[in-house]
């Protein structure tokens, strides 16, 4: 599983915000946003069993990172899951299920429940108004 999220702060922004600021705002933002998403996921992914706890078991649950990267002017945040079964990712069958085995959706539902996109534009706007 790879969610990735790319944002570049354009040339007219750079004219009315400070350059640093808004960089370390939109930085903060798709951190907090994308370690929502991260823990959501945790929280949706099915267990041993085809559970759903809070208390993420399993190697489905334990395999979720994210990362986010700032390189020039843009800033990447990817979500990945790296769980293998046999070297197979298995998050692909659970999400979208199988001949024999029907779909638990977790990531919509994560991403239904987040909204990362959504998020990440009001944590700037809040983050850009703290730094002043």
């Amino acid at each position: 599983m790879s969610i990735k999220c790319e944002m570049t702060i354009n040339e007219s922004a750079h004219k009315k915000l400070s350059p640093v600021h808004a960089k370390t705002a939109m930085e903060e933002a798709m951190k907090e946003t994308f370690r929502e998403l991260r823990d959501q996921c945790v929280l949706e992914a099915p267990g041993p069993g085809r559970s759903r706890t809070p208390n993420p078991t399993g190697n489905l649950r334990r395999s979720h990172v994210y990362e986010v990267a700032v390189t020039g002017g843009s800033i990447n945040a990817v979500l990945k899951n790296t769980a293998r079964s046999g070297g197979e990712l298995y998050w692909i069958f659970l999400q979208y299920g199988t001949s024999k085995m029907e779909p638990d959706p977790f990531l919509t539902r994560a991403l239904d429940t987040v909204q990362p996109d959504q998020k990440i534009v009001e944590r700037f706007y809040k983050n850009m108004g703290d730094q002043k």
